[in-house]
């Protein structure tokens, strides 16, 4: 296998540049709606020691560590094809990442914050108050009442959409905002191979992967390594990105930043264990 470090500059360049205009693009609409997609990002809102970014984080920081010490460890090509495919499935799986996306394009329209953007119901709520009450009014047992209830409350409950779907959503408004975000989502993302590596579906031979329907679609060493190098790379800039301009704000002491649809007020707070903020807000549109 090759010793080809990727990504290529160019391609890291690519990234900063792309994310940097869709941030300042998204600042200068309403800086409020940015800030709270920031907040949000981090999780300000709902504080917790373990969150998903930190989570990936971790295992993106203990990942690095295994790649840096590949040879001493004497890693198999296949084995650490594997290991990288793990990093791989949970940096296309972050929930966190998509909406993040989502809203710094959204913003930028004009548009405000949407805190759970690829949640649907299946049901109007007029829908499941009409099958409700049909169902309480059958002439069958309480226990067939009472599953076909559950069948239909889950059926109402909000779900998220899949992730080809919130990458085409997110492409929708890149294409809006002449942005390439929906670009490089679809060139880092391979449904296919994900599946494959979710489901143990896939198979090895000297010169690569090869997954998909009866194992037809091919990817070299090299061609997994890039797939692999540039998801990972787009993560840590979007992280970086983000958590650089939070910081930004936090050397700003206390401030008020004022938007379309209303104010907050953020003061940082420094103690010896971490640093948070204090949040006080009026704001007209919906946060969930």
């Amino acid at each position: 296998m090759s010793t080809k470090i990727f990504p290529l500059k160019t391609t890291l360049k690519r990234y900063e540049k792309v994310i940097k205009k869709t941030m300042e693009k998204s600042e200068g609409n309403d800086e409020l709606e940015y800030v709270i997609s920031l907040l949000e990002f981090s999780n300000a809102f709902f504080i917790h020691e373990r969150d998903s970014v930190r989570e990936l984080i971790e295992t993106i920081e203990d990942f690095t560590k295994i790649m840096q010490n590949k040879d001493n460890l004497c890693i198999e090509n296949r084995t650490f094809i594997k290991l990288f495919s793990y990093l791989y499935v949970h940096i296309t799986e972050l929930e966190d990442l998509y909406v993040y996306l989502f809203n710094i394009l959204n913003t930028s329209l004009g548009n405000h914050f949407e805190r759970y953007p690829f949640k649907i119901n299946e049901l109007s709520k007029e829908n499941f108050l009409q099958q409700t009450q049909d169902i309480l009014n059958q002439k069958i047992d309480n226990d067939q009442k009472s599953k076909l209830l559950v069948a239909l409350t889950n059926k109402y409950q909000k779900r998220e959409e899949a992730i080809w779907t919130k990458i085409n959503i997110i492409d929708g408004l890149s294409i809006k905002t002449k942005s390439e975000l929906g670009n490089i989502l679809k060139e880092i993302y391979d449904n296919l191979l994900r599946n494959a590596f979710s489901h143990n579906d896939y198979r090895f031979s000297d010169l690569g992967l090869h997954y998909g329907i009866n194992h037809k679609k091919f990817l070299s060493f090299e061609q997994l390594l890039e797939l692999f190098s540039n998801a990972l790379a787009f993560i840590a800039i979007v992280g970086d990105s983000a958590f650089t301009a939070l910081g930004q704000y936090k050397d700003k002491g206390r401030i008020t930043i004022k938007g379309k649809y209303g104010e907050m007020t953020l003061t940082p707070i420094i103690d010896s264990s971490k640093s948070h903020w204090k949040i006080e807000a009026t704001r007209s549109a919906p946060y969930i």
